[in-house]
């Protein structure tokens, strides 16, 4: 049954990839509630997700690794050794930051006509969203001649994006080095040095306060936090229904006029809280920043947030 809708979905969604300039993309998200996995195509290779049993509930059968790598061959035509196996657990502190193991599993995909590093082993993540593929596309629209500030910057895929719109300068803030040099051979592999590419060491909150005081402005800021964070490189821990209004109103202090801030989080249950963010508009984007292969099941949520003297300004989508 697993085998037959994996081979069903991707006759369909290939040829939808190969159109848009796409080599990475999700191929199944627990279609079959009996087998709880989430399987993501990065060109020859399949990253596959076996779903925590405290997401899928006890009552799923234990998967089999062999047997999965079985089906995903025979339905994918991948070789059995580009089959990755992943385990997704609810994530939980510092964990976005942790290494599964080292081995370095790193693969070049495309995107839209960009070039992205991923990894398919060590991280918890992969080193690209897959899920935020649109809103990187509207990044680049509206880039041009603009100063951007990518908050929780992760690899930096916005940055390049933005960089690539034609951006006159991207800052990229994030905890990780790690992360950050991520970033940095993204950039380099898409032919762009980055001198006008600042990639800054910190906590985004600290870079809020810190940038004020330099009176730093922007035109446009992405914040894509993660839910919860803990990490050892700071004394705060940071939650995303607790922190977002301060996170948000920050970031609306730096904004040159008609600028704008797009704001995302994957939070279950999560309710932006309006009531707590002053003088502030907001528009929630996220039936635009879905892509087709998440429409299923949608994985975030998306608005554009500006002041409210610039509401009538905002983006047009």
């Amino acid at each position: 049954m697993f085998q037959n809708r994996l081979t069903k979905n991707l006759k369909r969604r290939l040829p939808w990839a190969l159109r848009h300039g796409i080599e990475a993309f999700r191929l199944y998200d627990r279609d079959v509630p009996e087998f709880p996995l989430i399987v993501d195509m990065y060109g020859r290779a399949l990253a596959v997700h076996i779903v925590d049993r405290e997401y899928a509930g006890a009552n799923c059968p234990e998967m089999q690794p062999e047997q999965v790598i079985a089906a995903c061959a025979e339905a994918t035509k991948c070789h059995p050794e580009d089959i990755y196996l992943r385990r997704r657990r609810r994530q939980r502190g510092n964990s976005q930051y942790d290494r599964n193991d080292a081995s370095g599993q790193e693969l070049l995909i495309r995107e839209n006509g960009l070039s992205f590093l991923v990894n398919l082993t060590d991280y918890l993540d992969t080193g690209i969203f897959l899920d935020h593929r649109n809103t990187r596309t509207f990044v680049r629209t509206w880039a041009h001649k603009k100063r951007f500030l990518n908050l929780f910057s992760y690899t930096g895929t916005f940055s390049v994006y933005a960089a690539a719109g034609g951006a006159i300068e991207t800052t990229s803030v994030d905890l990780s080095k790690n992360y950050l040099l991520w970033a940095s051979r993204n950039f380099r592999i898409n032919g762009m040095v980055p001198t006008n590419h600042h990639l800054i060491q910190a906590d985004a909150v600290t870079y809020l306060i810190e940038a004020k005081g330099k009176s730093r402005k922007f035109d446009m800021i992405v914040i894509d936090p993660p839910t919860f964070s803990n990490s050892k490189r700071t004394d705060t821990i940071f939650d995303v229904r607790r922190d977002h209004p301060e996170l948000i109103s920050r970031a609306v202090d730096l904004l040159n006029p008609g600028g704008f801030v797009v704001f995302s989080t994957n939070a279950r249950k999560f309710r932006l809280r309006i009531e707590e963010l002053g003088d502030i508009s907001t528009r929630d984007i996220t039936d635009k920043t879905i892509p087709d292969d998440f429409r299923q099941k949608p994985s975030h949520r998306c608005w554009l947030v500006t002041a409210s003297r610039d509401a009538d300004k905002i983006v047009r989508l």
